[in-house]
């Protein structure tokens, strides 16, 4: 297992609007054995000073396609990017670009034992407060990744 102990943040400018990705780990014994939720990871959202925190389970095929979807969006490519948990809770955030510049960063996290709490959120950023984010999960996924 291959720990990334990294924290990976959307710095807006704002300490009200941020958002994290953190303690991302691949197995990729389990990716080799063909389990599809080999990579594991939090999202960490703060909007307007409320904060919210979900675990997602991916395969690193999906985590990898994320983060291309990313560089994409930076380079005006593509204007979508989401980021959807389908084993736990049903997460979700989405990045969407506007034509001035402008990203709308939304979505929804479910935390807790089973689920019971919930943030929903909104904020808008600019397409420059992403150049540091995809970049080092870039790095760090598809320029360093040596295992795939």
């Amino acid at each position: 297992m291959k720990l990334y102990n990294k924290s990976y943040s959307l710095a807006t400018g704002k300490e009200s609007e941020q958002l994290s990705v953190y303690d991302i780990r691949v197995d990729y014994d389990e990716h080799k054995a063909g389990n599809p939720y080999n990579t594991s990871f939090c999202v960490d959202v703060v909007s307007r000073h409320f904060a919210g925190l979900a675990y997602f389970e991916y395969s690193i095929e999906h985590f990898i396609a994320f983060v291309r979807d990313l560089r994409d969006f930076y380079d005006f490519k593509i204007n979508t990017v989401e980021l959807n948990n389908d084993f736990s809770y049903g997460s979700e955030v989405k990045f969407l670009l506007f034509k001035t510049g402008q990203v709308e960063v939304s979505g929804k996290l479910y935390g807790g034992i089973s689920g019971e709490q919930s943030l929903v959120f909104k904020f808008i950023s600019d397409q420059t407060a992403f150049k540091a984010f995809s970049s080092a999960l870039y790095d760090d996924f598809i320029v360093n990744n040596d295992f795939l």
